[in-house]
């Protein structure tokens, strides 16, 4: 472990020291302005005074007329800390577009569903019947257990080349990935089904009407966020400055207001992040699962849910420059990501041309059409997962 972590830290340094030599330049396009003061007459001996450089309507319409504009390029060298904020953003921004843009959607519809579904009495007859269906998914996760067990033992006693290991540790990863999916789904279910009866009386029946709450806010702040990028983010010049307007407006008259709001648009973000990353990991079973619930978060879960937020961290606050740059205007910040960043050899080949904006609109709008079809997390096929393991066991 200590060897693949400093082989790791070592390409990571390399890449990082590469890179800034020959991808530190930033090339930032300006229009130079130029007129000819021919066509003024004589400046007048007192220049202080403003009502003495007040143009005729001779010498106005010269000045509209002479007026000749070129479009040029200045290039620069960024500091080696920008340049980590850029390469880090880039790399997360590959992170983020996928998992915000699931989020964006899942989130608010996790929300309304987890009230539309919420543990209801049942009287002790059905109760019965449904702990015997849990006891019956029970033991055919114990079965499958043991049946991975039994597989991955018959595979350690023969000796397999360095391509078939690499190949089958794939098929075990999605195996346990689909394993850990089936159990989370189930624990779910049985607290769900545990309050519907004994634990009824125990039950907060606030929180559903909490989640709905939040889940209708979540929908508002998802809407507003599509219809910024499509009227403010994407069209060259933008159609409309939309939330930039609201943001502006609620600074007039006071200023907190305005922050704050910037504030909670980005977190929304963070947590869209969180919740898409387990929305395609419980949907597609091609990453682990790492929930985060209250008194029952596994430590390695904080970790990934925590690397996972810094990751994206940076990207959040270049996407949010870039979406209020309106309201952001003359900011450290609008000079750091909108100019600086923004143009660097090779990084603006993505961000000129807004590829991880239109990469997240299009998985937000896939995951609306794949949440419309099939809103509820379903288990994965029992049935389905024991051919597979037994047909692996005959293979090998």
């Amino acid at each position: 472990a200590t060897q693949y972590t400093m082989v790791t830290a070592l390409v990571a340094v390399l890449t990082l020291v590469l890179t800034f030599v020959y991808l530190s330049t930033t090339e930032i396009p300006v229009t130079e302005y130029r007129h000819s003061m021919s066509g003024f007459s004589e400046l007048p001996a007192d220049i202080g005074d403003p009502d003495m450089l007040i143009l005729t309507e001779d010498e106005y319409n010269t000045a509209i007329d002479d007026v000749a504009t070129s479009d040029e390029i200045i290039s620069m060298s960024v500091t080696f800390p920008i340049y980590v904020l850029a390469l880090m953003s880039f790399v997360g921004s590959m992170l983020f577009v996928i998992f915000a843009g699931a989020g964006l959607v899942a989130l608010p519809v996790d929300l309304v569903f987890a009230y539309i579904y919420r543990p209801k009495f049942m009287p002790a007859d059905v109760y019965a019947e449904q702990r015997l269906v849990i006891q019956k998914r029970v033991n055919d996760l114990i079965e499958i257990g043991q049946m991975i067990a039994e597989e991955r033992r018959e595979w350690e006693r023969n000796k397999h080349s360095r391509k078939e290991s690499k190949a089958r540790k794939n098929v075990d990863r999605m195996t346990m990935n689909k394993f850990k999916q089936m159990v989370f789904v189930l624990e779910r279910e049985h607290e769900d089904l545990k309050i519907c009866h004994n634990e009824f009386n125990q039950h907060n029946p606030l929180i559903p009407i909490a989640k709905l709450f939040i889940g209708v806010l979540s929908g508002i702040v998802s809407v507003t966020w599509l219809a910024h990028i499509c009227v403010y983010m994407l069209p060259d010049p933008p159609e409309d400055p939309f939330l930039n307007t609201y943001f502006i407006w609620f600074d007039g008259w006071f200023p907190l207001f305005g922050t704050v709001t910037v504030g909670l648009y980005s977190m929304y973000l963070l947590a869209c992040v969180v919740k898409g990353c387990f929305k395609i990991g419980i949907r597609f079973m091609c990453i682990s699962l790492h929930p985060m619930q209250m008194g029952g978060t596994l430590m390695n879960s904080f970790l990934f849910n925590l690397a996972l937020l810094l990751l994206c961290t940076l990207p959040v606050v270049q996407f949010c420059s870039q979406a209020f740059s309106d309201y952001a205007r003359l900011t450290d910040v609008e000079a750091i990501f909108g100019v600086q960043i923004r143009y660097l050899q090779f990084f603006s080949l993505f961000w000129v041309d807004n590829v991880f904006v239109i990469a997240f609109l299009a998985i937000s709008f896939l995951m609306m059409v794949y949440l419309l079809f099939r809103p509820r997390d379903l288990p994965a096929s029992p049935a389905q997962l024991r051919n597979a393991l037994r047909e692996k066991r005959d293979r090998s």
